[in-house]
């Protein structure tokens, strides 16, 4: 398991907002937001799992067709629309 580094879960979440917007022109990049979610689930399991969890959840939601939104303004809440 990697220690939890919250520098980089949030720059994985950033990335897979950027990468879930561009997908709707760029199919591809569905998979990439995929593999950031998937990194930055992994980047805070060790301290912080019930995060991780939502960010799985959104994870999947979206592999399923489901978007997310992540609202940093908040803190970090990520809703699944």
């Amino acid at each position: 398991m990697r220690p939890t580094c919250m520098d980089c879960v949030m720059k994985h979440l950033g990335q897979a907002c950027v990468l879930e917007i561009e997908a709707i022109n760029y199919p591809i990049h569905k998979f990439l937001c995929i593999g950031h979610l998937a990194e930055a689930e992994a980047e805070c399991m060790d301290k912080h799992p019930d995060f991780a969890a939502m960010i799985r959840d959104a994870r999947i939601g979206y592999d399923n067709g489901v978007d997310f939104q992540i609202l940093f303004e908040y803190g970090v809440k990520i809703m699944s629309e």
